[in-house]
């Protein structure tokens, strides 16, 4: 089974210039390989549809309110982004030829780009053959992801290096906390010691605000994994769970797991701090970035990563004990997209990160050997009363408590919803 362990590494000045140069060279790689596809489709209807429908002003004189602009330029491109891929999948075509782009770069990057050659070519070549390939294999897919961003230096940086390029794996498999990466002399600096023993696939260098991270991909053994597990002895059990605003998740024991609320946490501090990088040179548009302006700029980056290590510590809590403590767990499938229409709910919905949630409890059970039953997205958890089945539909959401009318029993509306999950899940 195929795992992931993310250890934060110390590079000296060198290496996180080395490190940079690597993200850098990813991502022109990248942005060459898209810029090329693009180039190549240009004459299709369908795509010059959709560059016209992202550069129009959908508010040229200034009279409608900007969500409404913004709107609209939303729906005009995902028309667009629908047509256009409606019109590959006629032609059947499901994905890049990332083949020929890597090998057309190779032809012309000892004479156009030879800065390629200071950093690995694993930067470059897997730069196009996972992440260009993947990204356009996405917005061809039946899920229908939009269309394909550019890079923009400073978000998200990364670089992936493959197995077969790396030296000293199987000193890191044993123990070692020390990567070696190939046109790097000095070794990097880990953490933590790798938490699987296994075959490692690939490394992902990455960056997070001023912070860098080596993510591992290993081939680990399923009996090694659950190892890591303590369970106790009365596992054999089902457990409903209903997601919520106000607490994370409450169990159909009764058990409230209140949220993290990292976004509220954190709001004054994040806001304070987006004043402050507004007020210094470089934040016009147009305006070259200063010092001050970059520094100011990581502080606001390492706000928003405290923000998300608050909201995946909490998540990361629940789904493990989840996945350790119940053989089977029900939830529901939600219409996240669709929660989030509400604006007056919509921040906090996203702070819960409940498809995160979803994602993190799937691939857990599948270690521990649980089960995950999902109900529908019109399943009436919150409506059915848990003691007689009746289906109280006049429900309002701003009511917490009610009480069935056919036996008079009050209900908590989040404990009754769990009560219903887990009532599912065990007759399934």
């Amino acid at each position: 089974m195929l795992r992931g362990h993310k250890i934060r590494i110390y590079p000296n000045n060198e290496q996180e210039t080395y490190l940079k140069k690597a993200c850098g060279t990813a991502r022109f790689a990248y942005n060459w390989a898209l810029g090329k596809w693009i180039v190549e489709h240009e004459g299709m209807p369908e795509m010059q549809a959709l560059t016209e429908a992202r550069a129009a002003d959908y508010n040229p004189d200034g009279v409608k309110p900007k969500k409404q602009a913004k709107k609209e330029r939303a729906e005009a491109i995902t028309k667009a982004e629908s047509e256009l891929r409606d019109a590959f999948r006629a032609h059947g075509e499901r994905t890049a030829d990332e083949c020929a782009y890597r090998k057309e770069l190779n032809s012309i990057k000892a004479e156009q780009y030879p800065w390629m050659y200071e950093v690995t070519k694993c930067a470059v070549q897997l730069a196009i053959k996972n992440d260009f390939a993947s990204a356009v294999k996405h917005f061809l897919g039946k899920e229908s992801f939009g269309f394909p961003n550019f890079r923009k230096k400073g978000v998200d940086d990364s670089f992936r290096i493959d197995y077969t390029a790396l030296r000293g794996l199987d000193e890191v498999s044993q123990g070692c906390q020390y990567l070696k990466i190939p046109n790097l002399e000095a070794p990097l600096k880990m953490a933590e010691t790798l938490r699987y023993n296994g075959k490692i696939k690939a490394v992902v260098i990455s960056r997070k605000a001023d912070q860098w991270y080596a993510s591992f991909t290993v081939d680990a053994d399923i009996s090694e994994i659950v190892c890591g597990y303590h369970f106790p002895e009365g596992k054999n059990q089902a457990v409903g769970v209903d997601l919520g605003v106000t607490n994370l998740a409450v169990l159909s024991n009764g058990t409230v797991i209140p949220g993290s609320k990292a976004t509220r946490q954190y709001s004054k501090q994040l806001a304070r701090a987006q004043k402050n990088l507004s007020r210094k040179i470089g934040s016009k548009k147009g305006e070259e970035k200063s010092r001050n302006y970059t520094k100011q700029q990581i502080r606001v980056a390492r706000i928003h990563k405290r923000i998300t290590d608050t909201r995946h510590d909490a998540l990361h809590k629940l789904t493990t004990f989840l996945a350790v403590n119940y053989s089977v767990i029900g939830i529901e499938d939600l219409n996240i997209k669709g929660m989030l229409s509400n604006h007056r709910l919509a921040k906090h919905i996203a702070d819960g990160a409940f498809y995160e949630f979803k994602r993190q409890l799937w691939y857990k059970t599948e270690a521990t050997g649980s089960k995950v039953v999902m109900a529908g997205a019109f399943f009436p958890s919150s409506k059915t009363c848990g003691n007689c089945g009746v289906v109280y539909s006049a429900l309002k959401l701003s009511e917490r408590e009610w009480t069935c009318q056919s036996c008079g029993i009050r209900h908590d509306r989040d404990t009754n919803a769990a009560i219903n999950l887990e009532r599912l899940a065990s007759s399934s």
